[in-house]
């Protein structure tokens, strides 16, 4: 019956049945990153990352999610406005390579250098592909050059060192740089929580693939500044589009915690 109901009822009655039996999801608002306690480099959630990326790119085509449309947006643009080929994309926490491969299957026809930064257990799960490498610092996979399009979906906010990859970030001379699902605040100052959540909610999508057993996690989490954020970003870049998505908004009572997405230029120096 749990599966059933699992499978066929939208997560929000879901939450609100979890609700009624005291293990709701939501934040604890904290005074820093802590320096101890469970992160994100967790071998359960490197395994059902590995499952739902494996089961998506099998059952591609499909309905995909606005992170991975922006992705392939802003891949198409990097190639009409950059000349490179391969051309070189920087994807920093890109996972098992959801975007890379969602990509591959809209734009066959394109050569691409796919560079994903992330944790070593990541990488050793991935679907191997000639055109997709890994990195586990973001130093190593810019050493060539600038890339035609850095991007990152969710990720800088799970980053205890976010603050000098931020400078990385805008001082690597990308052509442009999509930063999608980022959890932002309108406050000044940025917000430090504990992110309380179920296990089946990381990953690409909502499903939990056969074998695991789904559970209450948590992690830190950085809300970051909006306008704060938006001052970075506009000292080296244009900002070309910004939109919504409220697939990285997070409950934290007592704070508005909206999810926004940015798609960059490089301002001509």
């Amino acid at each position: 019956m749990k599966e059933l109901l699992k499978r066929f009822l939208p997560p929000l009655i879901l939450d609100g049945l979890r609700k009624l039996r005291g293990d709701a999801t939501g934040c604890i608002e904290l005074s820093g990153w802590p320096d101890s306690g469970d992160d994100y480099n967790n071998s359960d959630i490197a395994q059902l990352v590995a499952a739902k990326t494996a089961y998506r790119i099998s059952h591609a085509p499909e309905e995909l999610t606005l992170s991975e449309l922006q992705s392939i947006a802003a891949v198409a643009a990097a190639a009409a406005g950059t000349e490179e080929r391969p051309l070189r994309v920087i994807d920093i926490g890109g996972g098992c390579g959801i975007h890379f491969f969602q990509t591959i299957n809209a734009l066959p026809e394109l050569a691409l250098d796919w560079r994903i930064v992330e944790l070593p257990g990541m990488a050793e799960l991935a679907p191997p592909h000639p055109m997709l490498s890994y990195y586990t610092d973001i130093a190593s996979a810019l050493a060539d050059s600038p890339p035609a399009l850095l991007h990152t979906s969710c990720a800088l906010g799970f980053i205890r060192e976010s603050d000098g990859l931020w400078k990385k970030i805008f001082n690597s001379r990308a052509e442009y740089i999509l930063l999608s699902r980022l959890a932002v605040t309108t406050a000044k100052k940025d917000i430090f929580a504990l992110h309380r959540h179920w296990l089946s909610s990381n990953g690409p999508g909502s499903f939990l693939p056969p074998g695991f057993k789904d559970r209450r996690i948590s992690y830190p989490v950085r809300i970051f500044s909006e306008s704060t954020l938006e001052e970075r970003m506009k000292a080296a870049y244009k900002i070309i589009w910004k939109s919504d998505d409220r697939t990285a908004e997070l409950l934290l009572p007592g704070r508005a915690i909206a999810g926004r997405s940015w798609f960059l230029r490089r301002r001509e120096q």
